[in-house]
């Protein structure tokens, strides 16, 4: 246990440290207060890093259109398959004629 005069050394010393640490926090505004000045946000441009489209000149849709017909769509969407050709059955009903409800 520490002694009695050792007690009140720590206690102020705590104290001065407690006080320090708050002398050197800076002051900011109040949350709270509405009146409290505040500083103003730093502004950027969402379009500040843009930078415009560089490569192939623009070139006329019709004949772009055509050339991504022509290698099959986008991503070879419009690109037949090498499955073979299903055919509805002969005794199967066409569209919804053959459901039971």
């Amino acid at each position: 246990m520490l002694s009695l005069s050792i007690r009140p050394a720590l206690l102020s010393l705590a104290l001065l440290h407690a006080s320090g640490v708050a002398a050197a926090e800076p002051q900011r505004p109040s949350a709270v207060d509405p009146t409290a000045a505040a500083g103003n946000p730093a502004y950027r441009s969402a379009f500040s890093d843009y930078r415009a489209m560089e490569g192939a000149p623009p070139q006329d849709w019709h004949s772009v259109n055509d050339a991504v017909t022509r290698t099959g769509g986008h991503a070879g969407a419009l690109k037949e398959t090498d499955a073979p050709e299903t055919k509805p059955d002969a005794a199967s009903p066409a569209g919804h004629a053959g459901h039971k409800h």
